[in-house]
């Protein structure tokens, strides 16, 4: 397995052993736990100073290792010491509960400085990432104190199990019912920065996401760190992050734990799903017929555009061709590109298109994106006829984040197609009478009926997108398993066609069963070089 993790962790030595009432920890104990928590594989970035760096090196090699220089000045130096440290002596807030006197962030002046710069280290390090990583996870160094043995859960399975929940910013929440305080932090203010009564708190113990989500996360989480402080309430960096889960709950993947706030329930959880013994990730599957020099093209224009994608994907070609003198020129451009086929005799387009979805929900794959050959791919940067751009690098993978941050069932890859574009939703032709002017009624300030309505629109690392009612047509989409149940599996018909299942479809969309997105680009253009005989052309296996 490869590995696409990078664990951040800090220690430093604030005098917590100084503390009295149950709140004392020596130093010992806590190397004792980062010791541990060393001991795993996976790479890690590691933020203290050069006593705790030969501890480090005890442990651990420099191949997975990056050792990050703070010393206690630093922590000093955190934006927002000047406040922490006036509203932890201040009597109000120190009486708003029994524990909160003796507590650490009470009584040490670099705990809240050193708990709250928690995400400050985690961005720095997604910004240098030195180990090349997809994913960042934070971890306590003295999380051992409460999970047992690290190296259970933190090792190359689990970098791939919690993959699917770092998409997203991760945090992990457990209910929490306080009625005075949240740590510290004045409960009727919190609620009011909440903009809602709250009923959970984010653990500040183990959070992360990919590179973008972090960064995102990051100047929120200094607005607000800044914003409370100043106003003079105060409690952890959980705090901070569970103002974010409620404000932007968009940007935040959750996992619950229970009551008790234990991680090491999260971990458990994360440790126990099964991971697919292949990766899956995304299938290309082409509609070809009788035309090898259209099927080249094809080839040639995706592997221009994303060459590295395109060797690294699994690929399948659906062969409608009735042509036996084509087969061998079929046959070296399959083994030549690494195409697994799927022989048929004009089955149709939409007869190709219903067997590339039976097969992905069959197969191992994730994600799935269906061509016919004369939908090429740009590979060179333009505009579109509705004016949008046609070229964006790391094209999937940006389409997978979409559509997983989003919850989306499909996402169209382009935004003009042949006949048009997407500005106009086209089931409006395609949909029952009856239920034309129920889902498309007639406007009072003129604008088109057959509008596509949108929800909200939003961009990723440059790419925009547009979450609304798109409709389902046959160019290139790119769908997960849901979606591909939902449309083709669920409800299969004996007469395919690209119509029946754009009606079908809105009627989903309507009924809020299924949710659509379309890309704010147009990265798929048309051009077919090469023609059959359009007699030929066929929707189905019947017609």
């Amino acid at each position: 397995m490869v590995n696409n993790l990078t664990l951040v962790t800090c220690l430093f030595d604030i005098n917590r052993d100084a503390l009295k009432s149950g709140f004392d920890r020596s130093f010992d104990h806590y190397t004792d736990c980062f010791r541990r928590l060393l001991a795993t594989p996976l790479p890690m970035v590691i933020f203290c100073d050069h006593d705790v760096e030969d501890i480090v090196w005890q442990e651990r090699s420099k191949k997975n290792t990056h050792v990050v220089h703070k010393t206690i000045d630093d922590l000093k130096a955190f934006p927002f010491h000047a406040q922490t440290n006036a509203i932890r002596t201040q009597n109000e807030w120190r009486t708003r509960s029994t524990w909160i006197h003796d507590s650490p962030q009470s009584q040490l002046e670099l705990y809240n400085p050193l708990v709250m710069s928690k995400q400050f280290f985690l961005n720095d390090a997604t910004i240098y990432n030195f180990f090349d990583t997809k994913y960042f996870l934070w971890i306590d160094a003295g999380i051992s104190n409460t999970i047992g043995d690290p190296v259970q859960y933190l090792n190359d399975d689990f970098s791939q199990k919690i993959s699917r929940h770092l998409r997203k910013m991760l945090y992990v929440c457990f209910p929490y019912d306080g009625k005075v305080e949240v740590h510290g932090f004045e409960k009727t203010a919190f609620n009011r920065f909440a903009g809602q009564e709250t009923d959970r708190v984010a653990r500040g113990g183990m959070f992360g996401g990919t590179a973008y989500a972090i960064n995102q996360v990051n100047s929120i989480y200094y607005q607000l760190l800044g914003d409370t402080l100043n106003a003079g309430f105060m409690g952890t960096e959980e705090n901070i992050f569970t103002l974010i889960t409620y404000l932007y709950p968009e940007l935040c993947h959750i996992l619950w734990i229970e009551s008790n706030g234990l991680i090491a329930k999260a971990l458990e959880d994360i440790k126990s799903h099964e991971l697919r013994q292949e990766s899956g990730g995304v299938a290309l599957y082409v509609l070809t017929y009788n035309l090898p020099e259209q099927f080249d093209l094809w080839i040639a224009s995706c592997s221009d555009a994303f060459p590295d994608e395109f060797d690294s994907v699994a690929k399948y070609v659906i062969n409608n061709s009735d042509d036996g003198s084509v087969k061998d020129e079929y046959t070296r451009l399959i083994e030549t590109y690494g195409f697994k086929e799927f022989p048929f005799e004009n089955i149709g387009i939409c007869g190709g298109r219903q067997v590339a979805a039976e097969h992905f929900a069959e197969s191992e794959h994730e994600y799935m994106i269906f061509f016919e050959d004369d939908m090429l791919l740009h590979a060179k940067p333009g505009a579109c006829p509705a004016g949008f751009t046609t070229y964006h690098p790391h094209l999937f993978e940006k389409c997978i984040h979409i559509l997983e941050c989003e919850e989306l069932d499909y996402l169209k890859l382009s935004f003009s197609e042949f006949y048009g574009n997407n500005h106009e939703n086209w089931a409006w032709h395609n949909v029952p009478e009856k239920l034309r002017h129920e889902y498309f009624p007639p406007t009072d300030d003129g604008t088109s009926p057959r509008a596509t309505v949108i929800k909200r629109t939003g961009s990723y690392r440059g790419l925009p997108y547009a979450v609304g009612e798109y409709h389902y047509c046959n160019w290139p989409i790119l769908f997960n398993k849901k979606g591909n149940e939902k449309v083709f599996l669920k409800t299969r018909f004996e007469h395919k066609f690209e119509q029946t299942w754009m009606s079908h479809v809105m009627t989903l969309i309507k009924a809020g069963e299924v949710s659509p997105g379309a890309l704010l680009a147009s990265p798929v253009y048309h051009h077919r070089k090469f023609h059959y005989d359009g007699n030929k052309r066929r929707e189905n296996e019947h017609s």
